[in-house]
């Protein structure tokens, strides 16, 4: 469970790069960038970017995994003996 955790929290980090100087111009008054304008910077910094942030999105991951396996309720099978 903490394997499966700490990988769906780098993947959806990676799959989300992208996204993050779109949602950032607009906070910051830059102007809109399309995916073209952004895809060779992030090819540039995308292993610096994961080599920096790679142990907390894998934490997260891992957590969310712990919490939702806690949050979850396991069915409890009840054995009639008769």
């Amino acid at each position: 469970m903490m394997i499966a955790g700490a990988l769906i929290g780098i993947t959806f980090y990676v799959f989300n790069y992208p996204m993050l100087p779109m949602a950032f111009a607009e906070i910051l008054h830059q102007p809109n960038a399309s995916i073209a304008d952004i895809l060779p910077s992030m090819s540039a910094t995308l292993w610096q970017v994961i080599g920096m942030t790679a142990v907390p999105s894998a934490l997260a991951g891992v957590v969310g995994a712990i919490m939702g396996a806690k949050m979850i309720e396991k069915p409890q099978a009840r054995v009639i003996i008769s």
